[in-house]
């Protein structure tokens, strides 16, 4: 449907972006179960466009909070917001009005579409090298650190995105964000913490690898 009424590119960019997230997953899950023995590959690959996914949905966000400004900007449109404290930091304030605010909610979550991609692209070049070692925390092999750094970038990543819908809610009532926003948090997350769980119950040796599909 957007693509064959493509009449406001800068909107529908972004939600094409958003949209292809469950075909790479059909894809990844097609690919996982024909060739299983390469998936923590195939893994990766998703990954990285999950990231995608939060950046766009991000520079949706955006474009709806500029179309309710005549100067046509976020900028302009919060302008008039008052300062307020910070979700979870609450001894901190900040200034939507400012221009350090746009800038740090978009290197928040930004950054994520930089780091995730890198990330997983050293996964892919150490599991090669055989020194990647997943689902384990020795500090032997690179997932470990690995890890940390992804669980870093995704929690800015994710607090960039609550800080913003907050500021802007009333401003995009209309558009029910909230909806949208749980939608892709569900999808993502619930993925991340689905392997975390494994990752957890294979390292105590609760559940065991094998060489076949069972």
């Amino acid at each position: 449907m957007h693509a064959r009424n493509y009449r406001v590119p800068a909107e529908q960019r972004q939600i094409l972006r958003i949209l292809y997230l469950p075909m790479v997953y059909g894809v990844i899950s097609f690919l996982s179960y024909r060739f299983f023995s390469a998936y923590i590959y195939y893994s990766f690959i998703q990954a990285a466009y999950e990231s995608v996914t939060l950046s766009a949905f991000l520079l949706l966000l955006i474009q709806y909070v500029a179309a309710t400004s005549t100067e046509y900007s976020a900028e302009a449109a919060l302008s008039k917001k008052d300062k307020r404290k910070m979700p979870l930091f609450f001894c901190f304030r900040i200034r939507p009005s400012k221009p350090y605010f746009m800038h740090a909610v978009k290197w928040m979550v930004l950054q994520y579409a930089f780091i995730k991609p890198l990330v997983s692209l050293i996964s892919i070049i150490t599991e090669a090298a055989g020194v990647f070692c997943e689902g384990t925390w020795d500090p032997h092999f690179a997932s470990s650190y690995l890890e940390v750094v992804d669980v870093i970038a995704m929690f800015a990543a994710l607090y960039g995105l609550i800080l913003f819908y907050i500021i802007t809610k009333d401003i995009l009532a209309n558009r029910n964000p909230l909806s949208k926003f749980l939608a892709i948090k569900i999808v993502i997350f619930l993925g991340i913490f689905q392997n975390f769980v494994f990752d957890l119950l294979a390292d105590h040796g609760i559940i065991k690898g094998e060489q076949q599909l069972a």
